[in-house]
């Protein structure tokens, strides 16, 4: 769903954060997104679809140093997020009785800019590594120095190696290669399609250009990326008929169309580039940026 393209970034300061929206309560997933479309009204307001966005921040650095990346000393990718935090936050308060709810967290601890430290905050995360992980949608942000004001880039893809940038602790993977027993590259399932974009792009107060990447960076963005899509997808085969349906318009569906065992892996997992431009305004628009392509990713595909 969002997904943007950038050039390959070889020297870049990134700060990524994490985003994560799980459900609760026990409609199915037809009527919740009725519900969402306006298409239907409930009174079992305890009953309806919630959402948990959890936003995580890692302090990604350039990939040759242990220092922020030249003049960037305060991530952009960071002060977006925190603002996302803030409007979800007040928008949980107002919202009233009968709608949807998001609610969002955010940890106060920046993650250390290593491969051990990722591999550490996503097992906290996502729990055993032989449980799936309960979150809906997982959304990644990080900053591109590559990327020109007001463009942003979603990333479709991410590859398991190699791995040849060191951490913070001047530490690799083994062999440059993410731990994790899958593929060369995973792929989101969520559908990076006009629609969404159009959506989101229409719903923002100043023009912005979104971009569908194939190039992740090859540094920790990719690494965290790629570790959550590999979670879900080594857990894909625990997902329970009726727990989650049919998201992303991935997979087959049974009759009553809350989706069957045999359906395609479900990776609902997103990265997201932005630039490093720390203007008010560049700022404001990255935040209205990530809470609407939250919102649509909700109300399209839930």
């Amino acid at each position: 769903m969002k997904q943007v393209t950038f050039a390959p970034v070889y020297e870049r300061y990134d700060e990524s954060q994490e985003c994560k929206i799980t459900h609760q309560g026990s409609l199915d997933w037809l009527r919740c997104k009725n519900i969402l479309q306006g298409r239907e009204k409930t009174s079992c307001l305890r009953q309806k679809k919630k959402w948990e966005c959890f936003l995580n921040k890692f302090v990604l650095m350039e990939r040759c140093y242990t220092q922020p990346f030249r003049t960037h000393t305060t991530n952009a990718s960071f002060e977006i997020v925190r603002r996302v935090y803030e409007s979800m936050k007040r928008a949980e308060e107002e919202e009233e009785e009968g709608t949807v709810k998001i609610e969002v967290k955010m940890p106060s601890e920046p993650v250390r800019v290593s491969y051990r430290g990722v591999d550490r905050l996503l097992r906290e995360l996502y729990g055993g590594d032989e449980e799936r992980p309960t979150y809906d949608l997982v959304v990644h942000t990080g900053l591109a120095a590559s990327l020109s004001r007001a463009t942003f880039s979603l990333e479709k893809m991410a590859r398991r190696s190699p791995f040849s940038a060191p951490d913070v602790d001047g530490a690799l993977p083994p062999n440059s290669l993410h731990p994790s027993p899958g593929p060369p590259c995973l792929s989101t399932s969520i559908n990076l399609d006009h629609a969404l974009l159009h959506s989101v792009s229409t719903s923002l107060p100043l023009p912005v250009e979104l971009r569908v990447s194939e190039d992740a960076g090859r540094y920790l963005c990719e690494y965290i990326y790629y570790a959550s899509l590999a979670r879900y997808q080594a857990t894909g085969s625990e997902m329970m008929r009726g727990c989650c349906g049919p998201r992303y318009g991935r997979g087959d569906q049974d009759q009553d169309g809350l989706g069957s065992k045999t359906q395609k892996a479900d990776l609902p997992v997103l990265f997201v580039h932005m630039p490093p431009n720390l203007d008010p305004s560049d700022l404001a628009l990255g935040a209205s940026l990530i809470e609407s392509l939250i919102r649509q990713i909700c109300l399209q595909n839930f």
